[in-house]
């Protein structure tokens, strides 16, 4: 045990043990809130899920045609 009482930290970097896909397109919405981009939360979840923040940002305005 250390000195702050923990003994153990569990990371989950690909949403294998926790599904936070939806904290993920809510933080994302608010940051593009922020610059006054309103990008829609289904959008955010469902067509730039998985996608890194370089490929998110480009990825998730509208889509002409």
């Amino acid at each position: 045990m250390t000195e702050h009482g923990v003994d153990t930290v569990l990371l989950d970097v690909d949403g294998t043990l926790i599904d936070s896909s939806y904290q993920h397109a809510l933080a994302w919405h608010r940051a593009f809130r922020q610059h006054d981009l309103a990008i829609p939360m289904w959008r955010l979840q469902h067509r730039a899920i998985g996608m890194g923040g370089d490929r998110l940002v480009g990825g998730a305005g509208p889509v002409d045609g």
